[in-house]
């Protein structure tokens, strides 16, 4: 079964790629309705939250809050519980079983914090925050393809057990 997952998921980053009106330049996001169904997949691949019925999404919302409207809806239509947050409000908002979708302008100190305390998964859709280990997992476009990168000292961190299959698709960072 581990290994359809892999297939479907390379599969479905493939065709993602070729998905009209993605962002051409590097590091852009990806269309709301990509983002939210690379989420999904993502989490599958993670062992940590394996079978929880309770798993949720709390979207943290940057500066513009149509944009996170625009992702729960999409989480919704994906049968996948989600709802924006304020930065304020998400350390009192996480439970376990909590993974934390922070959108553009709403990574703060706090915010990257609080998911290492309540070992919530933080994922991104900019990459470079993966990079820089502000949260475990990114996705963005390189060379006009949909990438994954994870950082594996934030994840551990927030302990959280990503499979080698998710591994061997993304660009790890050690």
């Amino acid at each position: 079964m581990p290994a359809v997952r892999s297939v479907a998921l390379a599969a479905f980053v493939f065709l993602a790629a070729l998905a009209p009106g993605r962002a051409a330049a590097e590091n852009a996001s990806l269309p709301v309705p990509l983002q939210a169904a690379l989420v999904k997949r993502i989490l599958a691949y993670d062992r940590t939250l394996d079978g929880r019925a309770d798993m949720r999404v709390l979207v943290v919302a940057g500066g513009d809050a149509d944009a996170a409207e625009q992702i729960v809806s999409a989480f919704a239509g994906m049968a996948v519980n989600a709802q924006v947050v304020k930065a304020s409000q998400l350390a009192s908002s996480l439970v376990p079983g909590t993974v934390v979708l922070v959108l553009p302008g709403g990574l703060t100190a706090a915010v990257e914090e609080s998911c290492l305390r309540a070992k919530a998964l933080s994922l991104a859709p900019v990459s470079s925050w993966a990079e820089d280990g502000k949260v475990s997992v990114g996705i963005g476009t390189r060379d006009n393809k949909p990438e994954i990168v994870i950082n594996l000292k934030r994840s551990k961190a927030e302990a959280h057990d990503l499979s080698t299959q998710l591994l061997k698709l993304a660009r790890v960072i050690p």
